[in-house]
């Protein structure tokens, strides 16, 4: 039987238009599979990229108090170094205007010591600033320009004219983030203070677990998870958010897009495997002379059937294997092609990068096995049902 076998794999692949009908089935269906891929991976590519920037620009943790600036005891102190060996800096957040000649744009005002991440190369002196580089290109400014800051004197002088100070430009700085790098603006923690009339008090403290220029994964975000629950059971009278915060209800819409959307894509999938058995039907009608031969010499019908059967499960192979190719090709696109670049005051992010894994794999490429197997079993009754009479009926000798 297996020579017989070999013999019928022979004569399917002598003609070369079967060969380029097989080409063209694999095509389809790999890319069919690489379009439900990269719509995951992008989803998860935005996801994964979005947090490792906001965790750049924010820390892990932020804790602020719901009354507004509070001073940094040695009580408080000694209750965050219960926590073992985190790293926590002092900030101020205040709101204000950055002016540069006739133009204005709200920004958030960052007052942070050096031993901030953000200042660690960049400690600023008094009247020095850094700011996002869409800020930068708003208000045409550069390296070394002066800008005016307009802010409020603090929670007790609300209703007083606001303190409008000069500064300098020491950096510009990419936060990746199109909103932070349009809004958010450092100086030093003490100017900041000065300019507020609030002493040594803060309003903010940022915390990091692990160091900011690691990635996140799954393990890091649930420690997060876990020390921010315990330090709102700690200060009472604190807030205690991690980084994600402000965007958790995006996370949580991309998380259900991705599923909608997975389902739905399985459509072109299931297109595409109906290409799969109309090759295995034209063939078996094509070659029927062939098939009707080699079963007259002795070849069983269930044979035939799971030959067919190999033939199908060996086209999804090639096309999940031909699939990382379009895999490739998007993923590079996306990293190169200007004309791909989002538009970062709807999307946030410049540029997003395929993220996929394992599982993400393992799930796409197990429904395309279920469908193919499923709709291969429905055409493939047709063939099952075929005798060595039909043969002698269709006057094959």
């Amino acid at each position: 039987m297996i020579n017989f076998a070999k013999d019928l794999w022979k004569i399917f692949l002598k003609e070369k238009s079967i060969l380029k009908f097989i080409f063209f089935v694999i095509l389809g269906l790999s890319f069919s599979i690489a379009v439900i891929l990269s719509t995951i991976g992008l989803m998860d590519g935005f996801e994964s990229s979005l947090k490792i920037k906001l965790k750049k620009s924010m820390g892990d943790l932020t804790i602020t108090k719901t009354t507004g600036f509070f001073k940094i005891d040695d009580e408080f102190n000694k209750k965050l170094k219960g926590f073992g060996k985190i790293r926590f800096f002092k900030m101020i957040k205040s709101e204000g205007f950055a002016i540069s000649g006739s133009f204005s744009k709200g920004v958030l005002i960052n007052g942070t010591s050096k031993k901030h991440f953000i200042m660690r190369r960049n400690f600023l002196k008094d009247k020095e600033i850094i700011i996002g580089i869409e800020l930068a290109t708003f208000l045409s400014l550069k390296v070394g320009d002066n800008i005016m800051l307009a802010l409020a004197k603090g929670n007790n002088k609300i209703n007083s004219a606001p303190a409008i100070e000069r500064f300098k430009i020491k950096r510009i700085i990419d936060h990746q983030i199109y909103e932070k790098n349009l809004r958010y603006v450092y100086v030093n923690l003490n100017v900041l203070q000065r300019l507020l009339n609030v002493e040594d008090k803060v309003n903010a403290l940022a915390i990091n677990i692990f160091d900011p220029n690691e990635d996140i994964r799954v393990m890091e975000v649930n420690k997060i998870k876990t020390m921010a629950k315990n330090l709102s059971n700690t200060f009472v009278q604190f807030k205690v958010k991690p980084y994600w915060y402000e965007f958790a209800t995006l996370f949580e819409a991309v998380k259900i897009e991705k599923f909608m959307i997975s389902l739905i894509l399985q459509i072109i999938v299931i297109i595409s495997i109906f290409n799969v058995l109309a090759f295995v039907i034209f063939l078996n009608e094509k070659k029927a002379k062939e098939i009707f031969l080699v079963k007259a010499m002795g070849m069983k019908q269930q044979t035939v059937v799971r030959l067919w059967q190999s033939v199908v499960i060996l086209i999804w192979l090639s096309a999940c294997i031909f699939s990382f190719v379009f895999l490739f090709i998007f993923d590079f696109s996306l990293a190169n092609l200007d004309i791909l670049n989002l538009p970062g005051d709807i999307y946030h992010l410049g540029r997003i990068n395929l993220d996929i894994d394992v599982f993400d794999y393992l799930l796409v490429f197990g429904l395309s096995l279920v469908w193919v197997l499923f709709f291969s079993w429905l055409g493939l009754k047709r063939i099952n049902r075929q005798t060595i009479l039909d043969g002698l009926r269709r006057e094959f000798l």
